[in-house]
């Protein structure tokens, strides 16, 4: 797990005296480094989630500090240490309120404290911290995406992984383009972002990051509770992004970490519903004929049953620039009834009784018979499927 300030400040704060003043409900986030800022100007360099400590050296009073701390939480940083006893010698009430008002974590320390001694302990801790994390992460992503991953969980059981516990995934994939160096940036802030909620919400989790998919892993906990996570998670996210398509898959639960690459299959699959209907979240659990689909590794099979009962019309469509499929669709979906078909297309009735006669004619099966119209369903849930 990555370094929390939550962490390093109940592991340090007798070592380095260091007393937490406002703040306090924002201490349960990631941190990614320590800097030593000491004027405002320099703000700038703050890339997010970083610790920063200040001696005050450019100190001139409380608006010089408000403008400071609103400049550092302005660049996304994490908290904010104050070496005080020379330059800064109280924090200011207001101060204290203002911080209190973001959440923004402030502590003080003493000027006996070297500060040498403080950033290298923590930017250590930070160091060791992320190596764990890629070692164990580069492990996990073996494991959802290999059947053979057998080193993997020996590994993980040896290193204190609870492999054998129950399991779910959410999967997170951002509208976003790889090869663009925002959009990167982007995608490291979201899988930050969902850390850092995780960690408020006091989850049991992982997340890893393969190709353009974030990838959490829950752990020993309910399927409401992880569809409430998930929820929180999307309304943060695109209160974020706004801008931004995100979707995102809530998998089945697996019995424990070693069948979870099945959970991972059926989440890559459900990304194509999710996609299609443009939901926000999709609940594997909660779909229906889209499980038979998903499960069929021959996607060959799927075409042929598709393309055997479509082709006449898009072929038709394709001839004389009509759009007799998207008839047959609606038709389909409302059951056969001819009126709401009329009415969704804002077309006379007899109008659509004429297609229909066509579309008939064309068919190699009867759509009268409810059989026949399910096969044709589920060939619209295969085409929208696979493309």
């Amino acid at each position: 797990m990555e370094q929390t300030l939550s962490t390093l400040y109940t592991a340090t704060k007798k070592q380095f005296k260091l007393n937490l003043i406002a703040g306090e409900k924002g201490i349960d986030t990631l941190i990614t480094w320590v800097h030593l800022i000491e004027d405002v100007s320099t703000t700038d360099f703050i890339r997010g989630n970083e610790l920063i400590i200040t001696t005050g050296f450019r100190y001139e009073g409380e608006k010089w500090l408000y403008d400071f701390i609103t400049a550092i939480v302005a660049r996304e940083s994490k908290g904010l240490i104050i070496n005080t006893g020379v330059y800064i010698q109280t924090i200011p009430e207001k101060i204290i309120d203002y911080c209190n008002r973001l959440n923004f974590p402030l502590f003080t320390m003493p000027w006996e404290i070297h500060l040498e001694d403080i950033m290298q302990h923590f930017i250590n801790e930070i160091i060791q911290a992320n190596r764990q994390v890629v070692d164990e992460s580069a492990m996990l992503v073996n494991t959802l995406i290999s059947q053979e991953a057998s080193n993997s969980l020996d590994a993980l059981r040896d290193n204190g992984y609870p492999v054998d516990s129950p399991c779910a995934l959410i999967m997170i994939q951002p509208e976003l383009s790889p090869d663009h160096v925002d959009d990167q940036h982007t995608f490291k802030e979201i899988a930050i972002d969902t850390k850092n909620m995780l960690h408020r919400h006091h989850a049991r989790f992982n997340v890893v990051t393969h190709r353009q998919l974030i990838i959490v892993l829950i752990r020993q906990t309910s399927n409401d509770e992880r569809n409430q996570h998930a929820e929180r998670l999307m309304r943060l996210l695109k209160k974020r992004n706004p801008l931004l398509h995100i979707h995102m898959v809530c998998g089945p639960e697996a019995t424990d970490l070693g069948t979870l690459h099945k959970s991972y299959k059926r989440c890559i699959s459900a990304m194509k519903p999710a996609y299609l209907d443009s939901l926000g979240i999709c609940y594997y659990d909660k779909l229906g004929i889209e499980k038979l689909i998903m499960e069929v590794e021959d996607t060959e099979i799927l075409s042929n049953l598709s393309t055997h009962l479509l082709d006449p019309l898009i072929d038709y469509d394709k001839k004389h620039n009509a759009n007799y499929l998207d008839t047959l669709r609606r038709y389909i979906e409302n059951d056969g009834s001819i009126h709401a078909v009329a009415e969704e297309t804002f077309t006379h009735r007899n109008t659509v009784n004429y297609r229909m006669k066509k579309i008939r004619e064309m068919l190699p099966l009867d759509l009268n018979d409810g059989e026949y119209r399910f096969r044709y369903r589920m060939a619209f849930y295969i085409m929208d499927y696979l493309n």
